[in-house]
């Protein structure tokens, strides 16, 4: 009853190197949230078995008072929320706007932001991708302010790097890049994308294309490597009916 397109609700297993479980995780008590209620199928980050970051999507109203899904990420820590962070709380988010993206479905509720990606960034602070609103955040994680440091808006800028309705935004500490899963929705083009970025001002000085063979995934997609290796999982096909 909490899911629609685009989130699915459920809950992670964490097992042992031999795959007994230690523990599944949902989310826990904190401002307004109920221990259990279920977490986003998206990303998952763990520092260790009792240390990592969960996500979800709750019904809440904007400055505006409209109703929609708002992204919230919770951070816990031995059973206790030590962090976490709503975007509602960030009323300049209702303003971004990709025309990709328009509410779902015809829908009172909108998910209107769309988180899917969360990494680390080396001073401590969250690195964490819109979908909806085609932008990467840097979140005040050190702080606990929750603020947004700065944004990389793929969907507003020069053209020079221009991204829409991304996944797996990633830092890459090998040299000091961000890396991201280019899904083009718009354009129907997907590519693997590499940004140097300044990660003290959010300004790219650099965009190299990994990978673009023609090919387009309409939504999901990762990205990763293994040594000098790229591994790219592709996600929902763009064209369902041929598989292109």
């Amino acid at each position: 009853s909490w899911s629609f397109t685009g989130f699915n609700p459920g809950k992670r297993v964490i097992m042992d190197e031999s795959y007994n479980i230690i523990k599944e995780v949902q989310l826990e008590t904190a401002n307004g949230v109920d221990k259990g209620f279920p977490i986003d199928g998206h990303d998952f980050y763990m520092y260790n078995p009792d240390h990592y970051i969960m996500s979800s999507y709750l019904k809440r109203q904007t400055s505006e008072g409209k109703e929609v899904y708002a992204a919230y990420l919770q951070e816990v820590s031995n059973g206790s929320v030590v962090f976490d962070w709503w975007s509602i709380d960030h009323p300049e988010m209702e303003k971004w706007v990709d025309p990709v993206f328009q509410p779902q479905d015809g829908s009172d509720l909108e998910d209107y932001v769309h988180f899917n990606s969360i990494d680390m960034l080396p001073d401590g602070n969250w690195l964490c991708s819109f979908r909806h609103v085609s932008s990467i955040l840097k979140i005040d994680r050190q702080g606990k302010t929750g603020n947004i440091l700065w944004r990389v808006a793929g969907a507003d800028n020069d053209g020079t790097y221009a991204f829409h309705g991304q996944h797996c935004v990633r830092y890459q500490q090998k040299d000091n890049t961000i890396t991201l899963f280019n899904n083009g929705n718009g354009a129907n083009r997907t590519q693997m994308v590499r940004l140097n970025v300044d990660l003290t001002t959010g300004k790219v000085s650099k965009s190299t294309i990994l990978l673009d063979d023609g090919y387009f995934t309409q939504a999901c997609g990762a990205l990763t490597f293994s040594g000098d290796n790229m591994i790219v999982g592709w996600g929902i096909p763009g064209d369902e009916a041929t598989n292109n």
